[in-house]
């Protein structure tokens, strides 16, 4: 098996998915209990990187198909980020 940038990449965010859920998912379990800000804050901080990793999976994913020419609906808006990147 080759290991290649894009597989570290993804592999990298999966893993960080996986640990930001994790640590949301743990912290949800305590808001039930009490809430506090610190705990609002430690999921909001979370659910972004959360939400970034998952991004990056998703962008990543989105280069895959579109240079083995298996994409069949372009998105837009990842068509404007990668032409802004020099990606294109």
């Amino acid at each position: 098996m080759k290991i290649n940038l894009r597989w570290t990449i993804q592999a990298l965010a999966f893993i960080g998915c996986i640990y930001f859920f994790m640590n949301i998912w743990n912290r949800s379990k305590a808001l039930l209990v009490s809430a506090s800000g610190s705990d609002l804050v430690f999921i909001g901080v979370n659910g972004v990187l959360f939400g970034f990793c998952f991004f990056i999976m998703a962008l990543t994913s989105y280069l895959k198909q579109r240079n083995n020419g298996t994409l069949k609906n372009p998105i837009p808006f990842f068509e404007k980020l990668l032409s802004k990147l020099g990606l294109a």
